[in-house]
């Protein structure tokens, strides 16, 4: 065996068919900057809690 190995060739666009369905749109990435945004202040997550428990009860 003389030579090189063979090099794997990048191809960044590969995946991008079977990742289209799961891309967040513009309001689901604004909603979740939001809600890492919240979890920063203290207490918020305690209600961040207690507005889920509530809304599971219904």
């Amino acid at each position: 065996m003389s030579g090189a190995p063979p090099r794997h060739e990048a191809r960044p666009g590969l995946f991008d068919p079977l990742l289209a369905g799961f891309r967040l749109s513009a309001r689901e990435r604004l909603v979740g900057r939001a809600l890492v945004w919240l979890v920063r202040v203290p207490g918020a997550v305690r209600l961040l809690k207690l507005w889920h428990g509530r809304r599971a009860r219904r």
